[in-house]
C-alpha cells in the first residue's frame, strides 16, 4: 500500500505501524496443561483462528480443510470469536458432522495470553483481495507469543515477503483449502521451533512500542 501511494504522490511515505505490548503477550515457558484448560489433549495438534468472524476472512475455508483431515484426530481446530457469519459457519459444521472443530467465544484479557500460547498453529485466513492491503492485527499478538502462523496470502504481497524474510510462518494461497489441508497436515509432523525464535524476535525488534516510537521520530526527522 506505501509503495502504491508513493506512486500516486511522488513522494515519500512514513509507516506508522501499530505496536503490540510485548511485555503482555508473551512465550509461556511452562506450557503443560495449557491445552487441557480449553478441553484438548497435550498430545492433539491444536490449530486456532481467533479474531473477526466474517465474510471477508473466508473461514469456510477451515471448515473445508477440516473435513479433509477429520479423520486425523490428532489435529484440532478451533474458532474463537463473534460476528455475523459465525452462525452460518457453525451449520456448516453441523451440517457436514464435524467433530474435529470447536467454537469459542472470545477469551477474557486476563486469559488470552495462555489462551494464545495453548495453540500449536496460528491461523490466519483471509480472502485473495485482502493480502496486501493491511497486516492483520492478530498477527502481531501471535509473533509477540512467539507464535507459528499458516497465513493465506498470495506471492509478492506484504505478507508474504514477511514471513519469507523473517521466517516467521508459512504461506498459503487463499481460497484453496485442500492446499491449506495440506499445508497443516504437513506442519503439525514438522519441527517449528526456530520459527517461534523468529516470531518473537521479530515482535521485540519492529513491534514493541519504544522501537515503534523511535523509528517514528527517526524518520520524521529524515523528511
Amino acid at each position: 500500500m506505501i509503495n502504491r501511494i508513493e506512486a500516486k504522490a511522488g513522494r515519500k511515505v512514513i509507516f506508522f505501524p501499530n505496536w503490540v505490548e510485548t511485555s503482555v503477550f508473551f512465550p509461556v515457558a511452562d506450557k503443560t496443561g495449557l491445552k487441557e484448560k480449553w478441553g484438548f489433549n497435550q498430545d492433539q495438534f491444536v490449530c486456532l483462528y481467533s479474531g473477526s468472524i466474517g465474510e471477508k476472512q473466508g473461514l469456510e475455508n477451515i471448515i473445508d480443510a477440516a473435513e479433509i483431515l477429520k479423520d486425523n484426530t490428532r489435529i484440532q481446530f478451533i474458532i474463537c470469536g463473534t460476528g455475523p457469519y459465525k452462525s452460518k459457519l457453525e451449520y456448516m459444521v453441523s451440517a457436514k458432522k464435524l467433530k474435529n472443530i470447536t467454537f469459542l467465544p472470545l477469551q477474557d484479557k486476563e486469559y488470552f495470553n495462555d489462551f494464545l500460547n495453548m495453540a500449536d498453529l496460528h491461523l490466519i485466513i483471509q480472502k485473495a483481495y485482502m493480502g496486501d492491503l493491511v497486516m492483520p492485527s492478530k498477527l502481531q499478538a501471535i509473533l509477540s507469543i512467539g507464535g507459528v502462523s499458516l497465513i493465506t496470502a498470495e506471492k509478492g504481497t506484504s505478507l508474504d515477503e514477511l514471513v519469507e524474510k523473517f521466517d516467521v510462518g508459512f504461506i498459503v494461497p487463499p481460497d484453496d483449502y485442500i492446499k491449506l489441508a495440506e499445508s497443516i497436515l504437513k506442519i503439525s509432523s514438522v519441527d517449528s521451533t526456530d520459527k517461534k525464535a523468529n516470531s518473537r524476535k521479530y515482535a521485540l525488534q519492529y513491534l514493541n512500542i519504544d522501537n515503534v516510537m523511535n523509528k517514528f521520530v527517526d524518520d520524521l526527522s529524515g523528511i
